[in-house]
């Protein structure tokens, strides 16, 4: 294909590429970008399609993080048709906007409702009743675009998610905790998914049949977009959210990467639905959450486990309670565990958490981290458990020994799952929300 680009391309300018907004300009036809000897793009309609660095490997959003700053990229324009036997595009509009008011799956798509790392969500309806449909994206933080086909890894942790959440709509309440014989999941509906090919190797393909999931969709908005809630409303969203991945532990399932963006609050009453498992029933292994909620033991043994799921949830009752982002009982020995796991010492931990530890704490890390470079794990989580003694002194009485058993490094004195934590959790609020 690239000999077929350049055998046809004619000299449009020389540009440099200050943010990727520079590339956006190019918004009518196919153009090939040449960043000095290191990289290449392919830019169609002002959106990069593709990019490679030569010298790095970087692909994707990485090789174009790579590019900005350049100077003096050397910009040809190709006529589209050169390349219509591996991308085909539609000339007025691209993803997601291109399926609004077309029918996928039966389903008639009403309007773009969000835009995430990795999909796209539609509202969509059928027979009356509306849904979310949630679309993989058609270009992956992986690497290559999809319409390329270099989207497998993307392709399993979406059919992953599907499946767990699948599995927990279906499967029947049966006997077991509180939160199962109340009759409440807190867990978002699925109804069902789409992943009609493994691959997909032309943009055409995938407007077309698109692999997606059909969704509830639920009212409100996620808890992270929530501010100045009271201590009552934060306890009865949490209890509610602790139900869910009570709920999750006692099928079987570990949620993975519980944060505030993952929870869909209807009310403040505490009527909530969990969102986005990460781990979910296919994944054996460790895989990295969202670094402030992070159990630094985890990244450590390179395990996961309810307890995971348990200490994320400590976290963000202890943010919303202090409405502080910064835990340092949390994020000190995170900082810590990332300089172990990363070989690059101290410095490497607080430059990967620095927008989490302020600075008049950076000192702390280094502490943790001798004591990690130095095998002493019991010095670790007993320097831990007095740090988590110091901020438990602000956080109201009945709170106390619940975020003590939650964010505690020491296993054997952790929750074990969801499910012991939400009795605790039940006692103090009253009741299920």
């Amino acid at each position: 294909m690239l000999s077929r680009i350049l055998l046809s391309a004619n000299y449009v300018a020389t540009i440099d590429i200050n943010s990727e907004d520079d590339l956006k300009k190019f918004r009518d036809g196919c153009y090939y970008v040449t960043v000095g000897g290191k990289a290449r793009l392919l830019v169609f309609n002002g959106r990069v399609l593709g990019c490679y660095n030569q010298e790095t490997g970087a692909k994707g959003e990485e090789c174009i993080a790579s590019v900005i700053g350049s100077k003096k990229a050397y910009v040809q324009q190709f006529p589209c048709d050169v390349i219509k036997d591996y991308v085909s595009i539609p000339l007025a509009t691209n993803p997601p906007e291109v399926w609004i008011g077309t029918s996928l799956y039966g389903f008639r798509v009403l309007d773009v409702i969000g835009r995430g790392g990795l999909a796209y969500v539609l509202k969509a309806e059928r027979s009356g009743t509306e849904y979310a449909m949630k679309i993989l994206m058609d270009k992956s933080p992986y690497g290559r675009p999809l319409a390329l086909g270099g989207m497998h890894e993307a392709l399993r942790e979406f059919l992953n998610e599907a499946l767990t959440l699948l599995y927990l709509t279906s499967a029947p309440l049966g006997s077991g905790p509180d939160i199962v014989l109340m009759g409440k999941r807190y867990i978002l509906n699925v109804y069902g998914f789409f992943i009609p090919r493994a691959t997909y190797f032309n943009l055409a393909d995938y407007i077309e049949a698109p692999p997606a999931v059909v969704m509830e969709l639920a009212p409100g908005k996620t808890l992270a977009e929530f501010d100045g809630l009271g201590y009552e409303e934060v306890m009865r969203i949490m209890t509610a959210s602790t139900a869910g991945i009570a709920y999750m532990h006692f099928k079987g399932i570990i949620h993975g990467d519980m944060k505030p963006q993952n929870v869909i609050v209807m009310n403040r009453r505490g009527s909530v639905k969990i969102i986005d498992p990460a781990a979910g029933i296919m994944r054996k292994v460790f895989r990295m959450g969202t670094l402030p909620y992070v159990d630094p033991v985890a990244i450590l043994d390179q395990k996961i486990e309810p307890r995971y799921d348990v200490f994320s949830l400590g976290v963000m009752i202890y943010q919303l309670l202090r409405k502080t982002r910064f835990v340092p009982s949390a994020h000190i020995p995170l900082a810590a565990a990332l300089a172990k796991i990363s070989g690059a010492g101290a410095a490497k931990g607080r430059a990967l958490t620095g927008h989490l530890v302020p600075a008049e704490y950076q000192r702390h890390v280094r502490t943790f981290y001798n004591y990690l470079a130095r095998g002493n794990m019991a010095s670790f989580i007993k320097a831990q458990e007095d740090l988590l003694e110091y901020d438990l002194e602000k956080v109201p009485d009945e709170v106390r020994p619940i975020l003590r058993r939650a964010l505690i490094l020491d296993k054997k004195k952790r929750y074990r799952d969801a499910v012991e934590m939400l009795r605790d959790m039940i006692d103090v609020v009253g009741e299920l929300p």
